[in-house]
């Protein structure tokens, strides 16, 4: 390697020039190119290992950004590495490069912790196959431009070639099993055994339980202990993020036992483990779904079943599960072993050498440590402690809840028309860093008891099964029943409009009353626990709707159009406090205004409603939602604290097990990889607990 010519102007005491010509600058690159494309390949699968696993449990734009940057980043860096081999590994001692094209196809094959970046990379396996065969050629030739006078060296290569090709061929298969094509294929086949066993009234059992009603005490056990610790190893159910979710079997077959078996799970005081039982199975549809670990499961599992029948048969399948299991890190070793005793330091550069030993000993750390996290985590023993403390594995998934607010999106909006940046900037910027308008904040354990629990009560009547078919349609004929005046307002906001429109008409309602509500400290029927729970609720059912877009129609976004363009008339681009604004919009609707619903129960709601009155009701229903609010605020503020709030809150949570089952699946599986979503363990919860879906088509 030649030095760097340096022109020294001054020598001594004084100042030391030295200049670089573009020349000097271009061949210290052309020396170093393959070593620092290498190492930086390398890094990068040392980043996504790392990394990958944040995404688990991150609602944060940033980490993810650079996620995706690396994982962007790194197939493209390997490929170009590969190709510089292909045309500049042949000169003088640095022929040992030649060694480094088989650690290219090894990181191709990625890392166990992430395997495609979003459900839609699953469906390029075609691609990531052709890149194999293509790149494998590439690397047979790179290995065979070489007379390798060590054979020793040569077996190495080989051995490392034949590990490179089954990291890559894991990591294909993995995005060939998790494609969303043969996920809906698998939900359909799923549906069809599911109508055909439903029919001929058979149920699926484990081994451990004989009948349906046993099963289902063996799964609420299962909740139970879960309580403050990391549940089992569960069997990844992919089809829990389909379109067509279908009750459990077993809820319907032990039907009659059911309402006893979710009292007494109500009783428990441990009962918050259902929470962890349900993430446990999420994990494991991630790991399905974005890394390698549903296929390290399969052998682990088979590894476990082996074990437990010592068959002939079982013998053979251990072998091979335990074959391949460890095959990527038997082979690295042995590669390591052939390297060491190879004769390098006479015929190759000292510095390749070097490099060598980082992407062999680097390879064997990162394979060893993916092995031993994979036992860990599909162990039943008391291992599975230790993987609660591994970097990344603390939480299975954020535990935070998204929260927009109708008020608090209308002041960022009005104070960015009085800024001086320019609208370009700030959607550049909140695309780069996320959206202000959606905040998160940590999910308490007190609102997920009054999810649960609400669950259970329903659950422990079999008339309140069909609850999932309600949108607060139930909570508003219990309170009609003890009324003194009719609601009027308040029925027509649940079943004269559509969901979104219902939901926008109670969220500005639920804030009023929350902002406005000055007797929640002095009254005693006040119930300021469950007023903030319900608002949090209010704020997360918005978000599922007017951000990530469940169930959003054309017509619930010129309906929410409608409603901020008329709040910006009352509060006049003034950005205010909330409990100030929200005050101001409730005074300016009501100043001398018939609100929407009074109207058309005074004329005549009791006759047959006509096509022409129909057109002119939806017309109707395009407009802002402002008023139809207050006048739902107003109906709720003659109901005593206590009670106000208990319908509030029993309003959204019928609204809650309404969306869950209809945030479609591609919903759910995409949100496991960016923190995940407590509406997709409430449909979780829903379906493990009971027949409470709705009917296929509802």
């Amino acid at each position: 390697m030649r030095p760097i010519i340096r022109n020294v102007d001054q020598v001594g005491g004084g100042n030391l020039m030295e200049n670089y010509s573009l020349e000097d600058i271009k061949e210290l690159w052309n020396d170093w190119e393959i070593q620092s494309l290498i190492l930086v390949s390398f890094g990068l699968q040392v980043f996504l290992f790392l990394a990958a696993d944040v995404r688990r449990h991150c609602v944060s734009r940033i980490p993810r950004s650079l996620l995706w940057l690396a994982y962007m980043t790194a197939d493209s860096v390997a490929v170009f590495t590969l190709g510089h081999l292909a045309v500049g590994a042949s000169a003088p001692r640095h022929q040992l490069l030649l060694f480094w094209a088989p650690f290219v196809l090894l990181h191709l094959g990625g890392q166990d912790t992430i395997t495609a970046f979003a459900i839609q990379d699953n469906e390029l396996w075609r691609r990531h196959l052709l890149v194999l065969v293509t790149q494998a050629a590439v690397a047979s030739y790179v290995v065979s431009r070489s007379s390798w006078p060590d054979r020793r060296l040569l077996a190495a290569t080989v051995l490392m070639f034949l590990c490179g090709l089954f990291k890559y061929g894991e990591r294909t298969w993995c995005l060939f099993s998790a494609r969303p094509e043969g996920l809906r294929k698998n939900s359909l086949d799923s549906l069809e055994t599911y109508a055909a066993m439903a029919g001929e009234d058979r149920t699926i059992v484990s081994r451990e339980a004989k009948t349906p009603e046993e099963e289902l005490e063996k799964r609420i056990k299962k909740m139970l202990d879960a309580h403050e610790r990391r549940p089992p190893a569960l069997e990844a159910e992919t089809t829990l993020v389909s379109d067509a979710l279908a009750n459990d079997l077993n809820t319907i077959a032990g039907a009659d036992a059911l309402p006893d078996l979710l009292q007494g799970l109500r009783s428990k005081p441990h009962r918050i483990g259902a929470y962890h039982y349900v993430a446990a199975l999420l994990s494991n549809c991630y790991d399905s779904l974005y890394t390698k670990g549903g296929l390290r499961g399969f052998w682990i599992d088979g590894l476990r079943e082996c074990l437990a029948y010592n068959g002939t048969q079982d013998k053979i399948f251990f072998l091979l599960f335990l074959s391949a299991l460890l095959f990527p890190s038997l082979l690295m070793s042995a590669t390591l072993v052939l390297f060491v005793h190879t004769d390098k330091h006479q015929l190759y550069s000292r510095v390749d050498v070097v490099v060598s030993y980082v992407l062999l000993v680097g390879a064997i750390v990162l394979e060893v440590a993916s092995l031993a996290v994979s036992i860990l985590s599909h162990s039943e023993s008391g291992a599975d402690k230790c993987i609660h403390h591994l970097p990344g594995r603390r939480k299975q998934w954020s535990q935070a809840l998204a929260q927009y607010n109708l008020m608090e999106v209308y002041n960022i909006e009005a104070h960015a028309r009085t800024s001086s940046v320019p609208m370009w900037i700030r959607k550049l910027w909140g695309k780069l860093l996320g959206d202000k308008t959606v905040t998160h904040i940590k999910i308490t354990e007190d609102l997920m008891m009054l999810v649960l629990d609400k669950l259970l009560e329903f659950g422990s009547h079999k008339k309140d099964w069909s609850f999932a078919s309600s949108r607060g349609q139930s909570a508003l004929a219990e309170i009609s029943s003890t009324a003194t005046a009719t609601a009027t307002a308040m029925h027509e906001s649940i079943h004269g409009v559509d969901f979104p429109t219902s939901v926008l008409t109670w969220h500005i309602a639920t804030d009023i009353c929350y902002l406005l509500d000055d007797q929640a400290e002095d009254d005693d029927d006040s119930d300021p626990v469950n007023k903030g729970k319900a608002r949090k609720l209010s704020n997360y059912i918005m978000y599922l709707i007017f951000e990530s877009r469940v169930m959003l129609t054309t017509n619930s976004k010129l309906v929410h159009k409608a409603t901020m363009e008329d709040m910006e008339k009352a509060l006049g681009d003034k950005v205010l406090p909330s409990n100030e604004a929200i005050k101001m919009v409730h005074d300016e609707a009501n100043k001398g205004q018939h609100h929407p619903a009074n109207n058309s129960a005074s004329s005549g709601g009791h006759q047959p409603v006509t096509q022409l009155q129909l057109l002119k009701n939806n017309i109707e229903a395009l407009r802002s939602r402002v008023p139809c609010a207050c006048a739902v605020a107003d109906e709720l503020a003659a109901i005593p604290g206590g009670r106000r709030w208990g319908l509030i809150s029993t309003v959204w949570l019928e609204m809650l097990y309404y969306i869950a089952p209809r945030c479609g699946g591609d919903f759910h599986a995409d949100h496991l990889s960016t923190g995940g979503e407590f509406v997709t363990h409430v449909l979780v919860l829903m379906h493990q607990l009971g027949p409470f879906l709705p009917p296929p088509g509802a």
